[in-house]
């Protein structure tokens, strides 16, 4: 009677349970040791699941690498048999979380306002600046730390509203930092005190001095009120002449109101200057209707003209505003996208329980898979699923959905082997003299021997 073989140790430890359970940092390696046992000696072999690891069967070894890239929980089994009876297998399942491994930031960069920028005391102004970091698609958070070598701290934010109360030139400095690195940059920001920066003039000790011209200074003071009168003067022409204008604009349009009424035989309407100027506008005086006609219609026709460019202005100066942040572009996004999906693809191509389905797809490389997954043509079949064309076949690819992940669609399922019915096994008397010929033969160790022996006495 043939009897199954088993994994007898890993790491050094004797096997319990069905799941293995490992954490490796990204980036690093991870090496399993697995010891299996045969009571019969036969030549035993082993295969895993997945293309992730690495099995060498000669030093009994199980080699993990995850890369730079790679994050998050990957699955794979072991099955080993031997050559005497292949169709029975003992697979062991093994579970490695990946964690992230901290990198440092780049060189944060400013990009509002420029070095050297001037603004008022009391003035608000933006200060915005972006970093990288790889670790941030991996929820990292960085903290914006603004502080100024006169002022103190600003705040804190990629982005915030500084008010510097300080006059000088100040130097400020932004810190990027996260639990374990930090970048600095800096840029200059000079505040001007308000009301001008000259100083105040001497006080006058008496002695006017050889340079103190008073006839100059009184003939610019003369010649400064002269040109201010002759400016108040000619306002005042033009103010009169214009007020004259409108005048005769009302007085026209009255005897033109009036010889319409007329010739309509209308009833006469008031003729003060102020009821003119609202049948102007063509709204109402104390109950009395007028016409919207003749000059009226030009003057509300200019002012929604004038009206409509104010708007139009208004709306200009205030068009930028709460656009601080730079926005990314559309290539960029469409990049992003493409970078999560493939990370998507390369986490569930990870936690298949028995490797990739499809034989087809069972040597290209993890990441190239994932890859093809993400920018393949795709299409949607009965059932509502979606599939990929990979290399002239359509493959299933919801990632989700286990049961059909990276299945061939089309193609019909082999039926399944039915492993021949096991032949009754020897009595556990028989097996421990079997095992007690093993050992004194000297085809197993002493410690297998001793570890065999406690279990088979103790199912007696």
């Amino acid at each position: 009677v043939n009897d199954i073989p088993w994994i007898a140790t890993v790491d050094g430890e004797p096997v319990e349970g069905d799941t293995l359970e490992y954490t490796v940092k990204q980036g690093g390696k991870l090496v399993i040791t697995y010891t299996t046992a045969d009571i019969e000696g036969d030549e035993v072999q082993a295969e895993v699941s997945a293309q992730t690891v690495v099995l060498d069967e000669a030093a009994r070894t199980i080699t993990f690498e995850p890369g730079d890239d790679a994050v998050g929980t990957f699955t794979f089994t072991l099955r080993i048999w031997d050559v005497e009876s292949p169709g029975t297998k003992v697979s062991l399942s093994f579970t490695i979380e990946v964690e992230n491994e901290n990198d440092p930031m780049d060189v944060p960069k400013i990009t509002q306002p420029p070095s050297g920028a001037s603004y008022k005391v009391n003035q608000s102004f933006t200060l915005h600046a972006t970093c990288d970091d790889p670790d941030i698609q991996f929820g990292q958070k960085l903290l914006f730390v603004w502080t100024s070598n006169l002022s103190g701290e600003l705040g804190r934010g990629s982005s915030i509203t500084a008010t510097i109360m300080d006059p000088g030139t100040h130097e400020i400095t932004l810190t990027v930092s996260d639990p374990d690195y930090s970048k600095t940059t800096e840029l200059t920001v000079i505040i001007e005190p308000r009301g001008g920066t000259e100083p105040p003039p001497k006080p006058n000790d008496g002695d006017d001095g050889p340079g103190t011209n008073w006839l100059l200074i009184v003939g610019i003071l003369v010649a400064i009120i002269i040109v201010g009168v002759v400016l108040f003067i000619a306002t005042s022409e033009k103010r009169t002449e214009r007020q004259e204008e409108k005048m005769d604009a009302i007085q026209d349009t009255e005897e033109e109101r009036k010889a319409m009424e007329q010739a309509r035989g209308a009833p006469r309407v008031i003729t003060t200057e102020s009821s003119a100027a609202a049948a102007d506008a063509g709204g109402e005086v104390e109950g009395e209707d007028y016409e919207d006609i003749g000059a009226s219609d030009r003057a509300l026709a200019m002012e929604a003209t004038v009206t409509e460019e104010a708007s139009a202005d208004v709306k200009k100066l205030f068009s930028g505003v709460g656009n601080a942040g730079p926005e990314r572009t559309e290539e960029e996004k469409e990049s992003m996208r493409l970078e999560n999906q493939k990370r998507q693809y390369q986490n569930a191509i990870g936690r298949l329980p028995y490797g990739i389905p499809s034989k087809e797809l069972a040597d290209m490389e993890w990441v190239a898979l994932a890859s093809v997954l993400a920018t393949g043509e795709k299409k949607t079949v009965e059932g509502g699923k979606d599939v990929t064309q990979i290399e002239g076949r359509w493959y299933y690819s919801d990632h989700e959905d286990t049961g059909t992940f990276l299945k061939e669609h089309g193609k019909k399922e082999e039926p399944k082997k039915v492993a021949p019915k096991a032949a009754p096994s020897m009595t556990d008397v028989e097996m421990l003299r079997k095992l007690e010929e093993r050992f004194v033969l000297g085809e197993i160790s002493e410690e297998a021997y001793n570890k065999l022996r406690e279990k088979y006495e103790g199912d007696e």
